[in-house]
């Protein structure tokens, strides 16, 4: 049984401010535009598997954020063909990870966010 993963490492972000300094079980350190993500990949990031911390930091504020709720990776999760771990960061400030096995984009839920905001012209 693996105790961690090496994937390439994706940020989506559904809020209206840019983030920076993503720290995922304090080993990963990427960001995301406002509502957007999936440009800028951090490859070849070594993930222990178990209870994970994720953490932010607002760009306006400077502020750091921690998830609300909570993720635990297993082996289970990962599938053999993932290449990619994709972190989704929502307005409530919880947190979905998906694993793909060709670059990932913005889950059914952040699709929505986006297609909101667009109508509200933020």
């Amino acid at each position: 049984m693996r105790t961690h993963i090496v994937m390439d490492v994706v940020v989506f972000k559904y809020t209206d401010r840019p983030i920076f300094d993503v720290l995922l079980d304090n080993a990963f350190g990427g960001g995301a535009a406002a509502y957007d993500g999936g440009r800028a990949i951090a490859t070849g990031v070594s993930i222990p598997l178990g209870p994970q911390t994720l953490t932010w930091r607002d760009a306006g504020t400077g502020n750091t954020v921690e998830m609300k709720n909570t993720l635990n990776l297993t082996d289970k999760d990962v599938s053999d063909n993932a290449q990619y771990l994709a972190i989704h960061i929502y307005p409530d400030d919880t947190v979905e990870v998906t694993f793909d096995e060709y670059l990932p984009t913005a889950t059914k839920r952040g699709k929505f966010i986006m297609e909101n905001a667009e109508k509200n012209g933020q």
